[in-house]
């Protein structure tokens, strides 16, 4: 499903191919062709989308000035080099295994260690926690109430759901909201809004106060509620919701960086999602996911690899050791490793990329796939 956002308009998959064929056909934010979903909280049809935010590149970080900053946020990319010449001493991560996800996590590992202050929201052990200087332990989904607010707009259908806390919270933790609350009230900010008292509001009350009488709604059924019909159509095009009542299908710095691009030669790592886990969050029980470095029958045969044994994969950046499987719906040229993996004897695919080298110009994103990768046997 298509998502809106900033005022420009996108579909989950491939955006430029799929925004280009309905736009030659006509069918943008029409029956049979592709929907926009304004949401049932949000109300994005009566908000208006409004003019796109300028992206101009603004000067990086002081540490890597080549990094683009846009719309006043710095690239990620920037970060460790930041930590490790001083001007970043305080970070604080909320819900992220930045060990499991980040590229270089050795090089991460050690700028943490330098910090005076690494501060990490979480429900759960991870690596990311072991390397805190504070852990902000928060509430976990079952003991919290919570909104469709802000995720509606991905949904296949206009609706949406509220949950109550259907446990109380473990070990005195406590709320996200309430932790940054806290800080900025230590810091003379004010977080929550107006009319909420820290020390006696609830989920509910914040839910109230960011959502407003919609609520009423999703409250009344507990079980998840759809608009009558499901679907708003004509909303975005024919409106006056468009600026210039136009779809801007391929911006210039985006089509630049597509004909810039140089394909890597020889194989080149392919992520992949597995049923098993969320990023670093895998579910409990036997059949767990396996991180499997998969290869074509093409590239393991000319390297004498079949399933099960040991390889070692090493990209310009680094190396890691995992077992082979050769998949026949798998292309050749392509090696695919999954990502969130951090335990002693598993690829942790983030070794194999860096933060200093293949970043993206145009977003200063660093590029996770593509990256050139031999694999020999252990």
């Amino acid at each position: 499903n298509p998502v809106v956002s900033h005022g420009h308009t996108w579909a989950m998959s491939d955006p430029v191919r799929t925004l280009r064929g309905v736009a030659v056909t006509g069918s943008i934010d029409r029956p049979g062709g592709m929907w926009f979903n304004p949401g049932l909280l949000n109300r994005l049809e009566e908000q208006g989308l409004g003019a796109p935010t300028p992206a101009t590149a603004e000067p990086g970080p002081t540490s890597r000035p080549e990094l683009p900053r846009r719309m006043g946020q710095y690239p990620v990319a920037g970060l460790l080099d930041e930590v490790m010449s001083g001007n970043v001493r305080a970070l604080v991560s909320v819900g992220g295994n930045l060990v499991a996800s980040a590229p270089q996590p050795d090089r991460f590992a050690e700028a943490a260690r330098r910090l005076g202050v690494f501060a990490v929201a979480e429900i759960a052990d991870s690596a990311t926690m072991r390397l805190a200087t504070h852990a902000l332990a928060c509430t976990g989904q079952l003991e919290r109430a919570d909104a469709t607010n802000r995720t509606e707009v991905l949904f296949p259908v206009v609706g949406g759901q509220h949950t109550a806390a259907v446990v109380p919270p473990f070990a005195e933790r406590r709320p996200m909201w309430w932790v940054f609350a806290q800080l900025g009230h230590r810091l003379g900010l004010q977080v929550l809004p107006p009319g909420i008292d820290i020390a006696s509001a609830t989920d509910e009350d914040v839910l109230d106060s960011l959502v407003g009488d919609r609520l009423a709604v999703l409250r009344a059924h507990p079980h998840g509620y759809v608009e009558e019909g499901g679907i708003r159509w004509g909303w975005v095009v024919g409106t006056d919701q468009l600026p210039g009542g136009r779809i801007q299908l391929a911006p210039p710095d985006l089509v630049g960086s597509l004909v810039t691009g140089v394909p890597a030669s020889g194989l080149v790592l392919a992520p992949r999602r597995q049923l098993r886990h969320l990023n670093s969050q895998f579910l409990p029980g036997d059949r767990q996911d396996r991180p499997e470095v998969l290869l074509s029958p093409t590239d393991a045969r000319a390297r004498g690899i079949t399933s099960g044994q040991a390889v070692v994969v090493t990209s310009p950046h680094g190396q890691v050791r995992g077992t082979a499987v050769v998949d026949d719906g798998l292309a050749a040229g392509y090696v695919s490793i999954p990502h969130g993996f951090t335990a002693e004897g598993t690829p942790n695919v983030g070794a194999l990329v860096a933060n200093d080298a293949d970043v993206d110009a145009l977003l200063g994103m660093t590029l996770q796939a593509g990256v050139s990768l031999e694999v020999a046997l252990a």
